[in-house]
């Protein structure tokens, strides 16, 4: 028993003095992550070791029907999705898109670290239904899974920020109409602003989309 609680003491001296920024391997990348990021904790429990397997499985389906699948990923946190994806699919191009400065500083760690520049194109412009500049409520890194321009209440204690906005109908015309295969979205509820702003691909390309609601 006096083991066990000194071995216990030592687990939690030990994670106090660690770095704040650490790293995981998972599926076959090496992740960066605050410590005590719920999504990671999350993970950690899964036997699976796959985090939101079944929508992972769903968007992989859907792109291997195309030659030269292109994904969206809006709301990409630090990423994990997007790297389920690409550890799947070899040719996929994934356009992310992370407001949250704390996750898209990490994604971007990743994304540099294991020399994904020319697969993963990472954007922190917030989309939405209009072009300029919003509020945005960020929280505690341990659950920045629930930044987002609405505060749903769920994360704990907000701070607002302000984030540059457009709308992926802006995005795509500025970047010469690429063609667009699949979308998630996951915006802690302001995915109809999302959806609001991207009428005019939706209607020419009809992606395959999959959301948060």
């Amino acid at each position: 028993m006096l083991l066990s609680i000194v071995s216990t003491v030592k687990k939690k001296i030990n994670d106090f003095f660690s770095p704040f920024i650490k790293t995981i391997s998972y599926k076959g990348f090496t992740i960066y992550y605050s410590k005590g990021t719920s999504i990671i904790d999350e993970l950690l429990t899964q036997k699976n070791n796959t985090y939101e397997q079944e929508i992972s499985e769903i968007l992989i389906s859907e792109l291997l029907k195309k030659p030269h699948p292109v994904f969206i990923d809006i709301g990409a946190n630090i990423g994990l999705i997007t790297l389920n994806i690409i550890s799947k699919i070899s040719s996929v191009k994934v356009f992310a898109f992370e407001p949250g400065p704390h996750q898209n500083a990490l994604f971007k760690k990743t994304i540099a670290a294991n020399n994904l520049n020319d697969r993963i194109h990472l954007s922190d412009i917030a989309l939405s239904y209009y072009a300029g500049y919003s509020d945005f409520v960020t929280h505690y890194t341990e659950h920045a899974s629930g930044d987002g321009f609405i505060d749903t209440g769920r994360a704990g204690i907000g701070t607002v920020i302000k984030v540059k906005t457009t709308t992926l109908d802006n995005w795509w015309e500025e970047n010469k109409y690429p063609s667009i295969d699949v979308i998630k979205i996951d915006v802690e509820g302001s995915e109809f602003w999302i959806l609001n702003g991207s009428e005019k691909l939706i209607e020419k390309l009809k992606p395959f989309i999959i959301m948060e609601f």
